[in-house]
């Protein structure tokens, strides 16, 4: 049949063994014995059982050959046939009225199921098997222990690697947040918390505000804990050289059972290559005192207890104050006890009022309420003795003693200037000019030469107006009965003789 002929043709029916429809080139494929064979410049058309149509664009086109049934797709082969065969997913019955995707998107309105054939989910992912689930990217999620239990976020690379996901999740909440070395959690791409495998120790560090924790916990700022801080070890503050405690009180052994440990701090430093403490702690085992001390060599431990033997070094130290406020008093004890002060200072024991009661001088001069004594001991007030006194003697044999060869200075005064009291009291009357004393509430001369009434009594002189006069006079109710000169003449009721 000739093209010219069909290009008139508008309707053609009937039965043939073979149509052939060609151009001007030679027609070679009968040989294929196809029914119809439509050849042109394009490309040529053979149809025997099935239809062959390279290049060839269609708006729309309907197969129906009695193979197709529903659910079946129409797809082609590596060998460039095309067929019916089975779908690859699911997808819904009736054909929805979309626009239809754009470019190289696809959109669907529906469920997606991969591995179950009832999705629950938008997309739903069903696997059991080790290693499987979703990737994105190199981003893996799906299951690793090879149970539905847990579910896994980790990197593709590692996926095999039960000790390396990043996220795991367990049907009971549960939640894992996992690193292989080390694990970061960052704000602004800045470094807020690092956990990390410490690779000498073999440790798991915490750093807030580091990268390289250098102790379980490192902190490089400030730390508020709003509750309680309990510490089991030792704890050491690295390069301080305050500590700030806020609290009024700071309490030691609060699980102390009973009156059994030593209760204070101490320090550490070194004298001569030599460590050694010192510190303040109240020894249970000595009345409950506190004791300041030094040059300890063995350090305190946990037992609470500080070896106070003279073998540790152990040492009371000294102390270095103002104002001393004691409600009970002082106890000074020791084999070499003393107070001291130095050579340019004062030691002033003084009362609440400001005023002084015992003065000690930086030349050792003592006043006893006298402020800068002019004497080596200077009292005013009244002394008492219970016991001897001795002057130039260690030892006292009677209530006064003296070992002295120069004089004893007794009270001078008038005879209007004697005082009463007790028996035995001694003073030089210069209106006499005679020692008297004091007995049965009278005054009378210590020589004993005159009576109580002092008109009875013998003079070796007429004091002071007739000095050395070389007479002696006997006197009776107050006049002179007799003398005796110095040339020996003696007068009786005659002062001056002048015979024997």
């Amino acid at each position: 049949m000739s093209k010219e002929f069909i290009d008139h043709i508008t309707s053609f029916e009937g039965t043939f063994n073979h149509i052939s429809i060609n151009s001007t080139i030679p027609l070679d494929h009968i040989n294929n014995n196809a029914g119809l064979v439509i050849q042109g410049e394009e490309g040529t058309a053979i149809i025997t059982k099935s239809l062959r149509v390279p290049n060839t664009y269609f708006k729309w086109m309907n197969f129906d050959d009695g193979n197709q049934s529903d659910g079946r797709v129409f797809t082609s082969s590596a060998d460039g046939t095309a067929r019916w065969a089975s779908k690859l997913f699911d997808t819904n019955d009736v054909p929805e009225l979309s626009a239809g995707p754009s470019d190289n998107f696809i959109n669907t309105f529906h469920d997606i199921g991969i591995g179950i054939t009832n999705p629950t989910e938008k997309l739903h992912i069903s696997t059991t098997t080790a290693g499987t689930g979703l990737r994105v990217g190199n981003l893996k999620l799906g299951v690793w222990s090879g149970s539905n239990d847990y579910s896994y976020l980790i990197h593709n690379d590692l996926k095999l690697e039960d000790a390396s996901y990043g996220l795991r999740l367990q049907n009971t909440g549960e939640v894992a947040v996992n690193s292989k070395n080390t694990l970061s959690f960052k704000i602004n791409d800045v470094e807020g918390v690092t956990i990390l495998n410490h690779s000498q120790s073999s440790l798991i560090r915490v750093g807030i505000g580091t990268q390289d924790p250098s102790t379980m916990l490192h902190v490089a700022d400030d730390v508020r804990i709003g509750g309680n801080l309990y510490v089991d070890g030792a704890t050491v503050l690295v390069q301080s050289e305050v500590v700030t405690i806020a609290d009024a009180l700071v309490r030691f052994g609060a699980n102390n059972p009973g009156n059994t440990k030593d209760l204070g701090f101490y320090g550490q430093y070194v004298d001569v290559g030599v460590t050694k403490f010192s510190g303040l702690f109240i020894n249970h085992a000595d009345s409950n005192m506190f004791h300041l001390f030094r040059d300890l060599t063995v350090e305190p431990n946990t037992s609470g207890t500080i070896d106070t033997s003279s073998s540790s070094g152990y040492d009371l130290g000294d102390l270095k104050l103002g104002f001393v406020h004691c409600d009970d008093g002082v106890i000074v004890m020791g084999e070499d006890s003393r107070i001291k002060y130095g050579p340019n200072t004062l030691l002033r024991f003084t009362t609440d009022d400001g005023l002084d009661k015992i003065f000690f001088s930086n030349n050792g001069k003592i006043g006893v309420g006298v402020t800068y004594p002019g004497a080596d001991i200077q009292v005013s007030g009244t002394i008492t003795s219970n016991d001897f006194i001795g002057i130039g003697v260690t030892s006292c044999d009677v209530s006064f003693d003296t070992d002295k060869t120069d004089a004893h200075r007794v009270p001078v005064g008038t005879l209007a200037q004697r005082p009463t009291g007790k028996d035995g009291l001694i003073r030089y009357n210069n209106d006499y000019f005679q020692f008297e004393t004091y007995s049965n509430g009278a005054w009378q001369s210590i020589s004993g030469l005159i009576d109580t009434d002092r008109d009875t009594y013998i003079l070796a002189e007429r004091l002071p107006t007739n000095a050395d006069e070389d007479i002696l006079w006997f006197y009776t109710s107050g006049l002179p009965r007799m003398v005796v000169h110095s040339s020996g003449n003696i007068g009786l009721n005659e002062i001056a003789p002048t015979i024997m």
